[in-house]
């Protein structure tokens, strides 16, 4: 008995000496004052040497603490935006803002935070707080101004930049941004003069070639967008959206090969990036590689499984090497993911038509001209289908709201010599559909609504 009243008491003697439980009772005496700031101002060494880790467990001591630390909870948003854990910087930027609200670099922290988190909204308001804060901060201004542009506000996103431009006329970065938002407002030339003056500030700056290329090729200067291109690839040889716009202005142009090469030199530096694969496979499409379409288009989808277009190219694929099951199944993985894309219910037209399926057919492109009742090559389509079906005076109607719409374009005039063709002017009107009167994927596109199977069928 005399043992289990004394262990007890032991353990609670124990605790009492101890030094580590619970908040440090001297951090109010001046000595331990200046042990936090001392490890404060440590940590701050380790963070700007590059030594994140050991800057981090500093912060977190100060934080165990003194939990109302503002330079502790900021210093720990810095550490988490560097090492890429943006929600735990959000976190912990919220906290030092609470902490301390006129912490201008802590609401700037908090805003790239959360811009990579996608939430730009957040990030503009976040941002606004700390040039309010401090309203001569080039890089607030900067930052600012790059997210107004994320979310459509360009000529708030000109006021911020051309502010930073005119506080730092040689601030590269910011001369940049503004020439991409004027760009972006409708003004290639201002953008252009812009870049210029980046590039004169800085030579070297790879971005500044990249978006004169951009703007070169909007205005249809394809080989001096390519001489862009590859001077901003010289300079940073892992800058991927260069290899993307180089191999799209080959593709574009029919240089298929040159095209395949951009977008293979993309997956030597990043193996995984999906966008590559799918471009790819775009080229294997035209070059008539279907086979190895396939492939390319498969792994995309492993890669980023939620993206439409990779299932469309697939389809487009299928459909080519007669493999219309699979076809039929890839197609409605696109609907699922994008179903307002007119597009996509035009390839599943496209489908139904090599099965003679006319109704199905009718009803997708039906869908499409709802999504998007002002597109010519819908109704050129849908056009056809009726006079390829025997319904000339509903084909002529569409034909004619064809024309209407594209008078003087491509749609409009195969719209006019389909009615030519109708009126006995060029040519034979197309044979009747026969009809295979299959059933042909009733159970996929039911989901869809665009294959009812009547009874008895």
């Amino acid at each position: 008995m005399k043992y289990r009243i004394l262990f007890p008491v032991l353990l609670l003697l124990a605790a009492s000496c101890g030094t580590e439980v619970g908040p440090d009772p001297g951090r109010e005496s001046p000595e331990g004052k200046a042990v936090l700031e001392g490890k404060l101002r440590l940590a701050g060494e380790y963070l700007e040497s590059g030594r994140v880790g050991g800057a981090e467990s500093l912060f977190r001591e100060v934080l165990r603490s003194d939990p109302d630390s503002a330079d502790a909870a900021a210093g720990l948003a810095r550490v988490y935006l560097l090492t890429g854990r943006t929600a735990e910087a959000i976190r912990s930027g919220k906290n030092a803002v609470r902490l301390d609200p006129l912490r201008a670099a802590a609401w700037e922290d908090l805003g790239r935070a959360q811009t990579r988190e996608g939430r730009l909204e957040d990030a503009v308001w976040s941002l606004r707080k700390a040039v309010q804060i401090e309203p001569g901060n080039v890089n607030y201004l900067n930052e600012l101004g790059v997210t107004l542009g994320k979310v459509g506000l360009y000529q708030e996103a000109i006021t911020a930049l051309a502010d930073a431009v005119e506080l730092d006329p040689d601030f590269p970065e910011a001369l940049n941004n503004l020439a991409m938002a004027r760009f972006q407002a409708g003004e290639p030339d201002r953008a252009e003069e812009l870049l210029d003056r980046a590039l004169e500030v800085s030579p070297d700056y790879p971005k500044a070639h990249l978006n004169r290329g951009l703007i070169r090729r909007d205005r249809g200067e394809n080989d001096l967008a390519l001489q862009s291109f590859a001077e901003a690839i010289r300079l940073d040889p892992d800058l991927i959206p260069a290899y993307v716009l180089a191999g799209t202005v080959h593709y574009e142009n029919g240089r298929f090969p040159e095209a395949r090469e951009a977008y293979a030199a993309i997956l030597e530096r990043a193996p995984d990036f999906a966008p590559a694969y799918i471009r790819l496979g775009e080229v294997a499409l035209r070059l008539e590689e279907t086979g190895e379409a396939v492939k390319l288009l498969e792994k995309a989808i492993e890669l980023a499984p939620r993206e439409p277009a990779s299932y469309a190219l697939l389809s487009r694929a299928r459909l080519k090497r007669g493999e219309y099951e699979q076809a039929g199944t890839a197609i409605l993985w696109s609907l699922n993911l994008d179903p307002d894309n007119p597009d996509y219910y035009r390839q599943a037209a496209e489908l139904f038509l090599a099965r003679d399926r006319w109704r199905e057919a009718e009803n997708a492109l039906s869908r499409a001209g709802e999504i998007d009742p002002e597109n010519p090559e819908i109704l050129l389509d849908l056009g056809r289908l009726y006079l390829r079906i025997r319904q000339p005076d509903r084909g002529r109607e569409v034909l004619e709201q064809a024309i209407a719409l594209d008078p003087e374009g491509e749609a409009g005039l195969s719209a006019r010599q389909e009615l030519d063709r109708l009126e006995g002017v060029g040519g034979p009107t197309p044979a009747e559909a026969t009809g295979k009167q299959e059933h042909f994927w009733e159970t996929v596109f039911d989901r869809i609504h665009l294959s009812p199977t009547p009874a008895g069928e």
